[in-house]
């Protein structure tokens, strides 16, 4: 219910994600981690109390509590916001910058029981308002991985595949978003174990 009341934003706007339509970075960071996502939710509750309560010392409470716990969730979203992502499981981020600095490309490499894995994230370098679009995965079941990024231009991305296959992605010039995703965006792969 809470992730419902959350996502409604994105529903009414058509977003792809319904918590984070606009696919901003923050937003990414702070939905993946679950402590951020229980806080919030626990906003919605107290404000929500707040709106429904006469007593004012409830309301006014709630209301406290609520920015008390947006004020901590600010607090720890924001080096959140700077960094690829909390240290998991032997994950390793490496980032590429594109020639201008308007864009990174951030390659997270982690090992499973059939192999590694690499999933290829684009960011745009613009603070709070940074968007960040999947690129695709590389699954390194039966020998073939992600053997490097490079930027061909300030605008187009070229994964090289250790069979020596080449793709090539072009970056839409105002949202940042590739023109395709790699295997169709299917990261199932990625996550499995």
């Amino acid at each position: 219910m809470l992730v419902g009341l959350q996502g409604l934003p994105g529903v009414l706007t058509g977003g792809d994600y319904l918590l984070n339509p606009g696919e901003y970075a923050v937003l990414n960071r702070v939905f993946e981690h679950p402590f951020l996502l229980a806080t919030g939710g626990v906003v919605l509750l107290l404000v929500a109390m707040a709106i429904g309560v006469r007593r004012r010392f409830v309301r006014f409470g709630a209301l406290g509590v609520a920015g008390l716990l947006v004020a901590f969730g600010l607090w720890l979203g924001f080096p959140l916001s700077s960094e690829p992502g909390l240290p998991t499981a032997g994950r390793q981020t490496v980032e590429h910058r594109s020639p201008d600095g308007r864009y990174t490309a951030a390659v997270t490499r982690w090992g499973k029981l059939q192999g590694p894995a690499w999933l290829v994230v684009v960011r745009s370098n613009d603070g709070l308002w940074s968007r960040e679009h999947l690129v695709g995965c590389v699954d390194g079941n039966g020998g073939l991985g992600l053997d490097r990024v490079a930027w061909v231009d300030p605008t187009t991305l070229r994964l090289y595949r250790s069979d020596e296959e080449e793709y090539d992605f072009r970056l839409d010039a105002t949202t940042g978003a590739p023109d395709h995703e790699l295997y169709g965006g299917d990261v199932d792969a990625c996550y499995q174990l």
